[in-house]
């Protein structure tokens, strides 16, 4: 669950978000056969991360303005951990 808070947090521009716990309550309901927790945490974002600019610096050739278009870049998005991957997975795919 916690990795799902962190996972939020880095899509929305704060990869170096910090989760910790606070409190919790853990009890059986009554006739339900189920449980409850109550859970606190304290999240600190950290700063807000943006993509200034994609580099590739062992190109001899400067492609860059050509896979900047072919990943749909866009300077100063903020982080987001799945456009990075995707990013990643569509470079793999390529030969350069």
């Amino acid at each position: 669950m916690l990795r799902n808070v962190t996972t939020i947090f880095e899509n929305h521009g704060f990869p170096l978000a910090r989760i910790q716990t606070q409190s919790f309550d853990f009890r059986e309901l009554p006739d339900e056969n189920e449980y409850r927790l109550d859970l606190s945490l304290h999240i600190s974002p950290g700063d807000s991360v943006r993509i200034a600019y994609i580099k590739f610096p062992k190109q001899k050739n400067d492609i860059t303005g050509y896979l900047q278009r072919l990943l749909r870049f866009q300077p100063d998005k903020l982080f987001d951990a799945q456009r990075v991957d995707r990013y990643s997975e569509t470079l793999r795919g390529r030969i350069f």
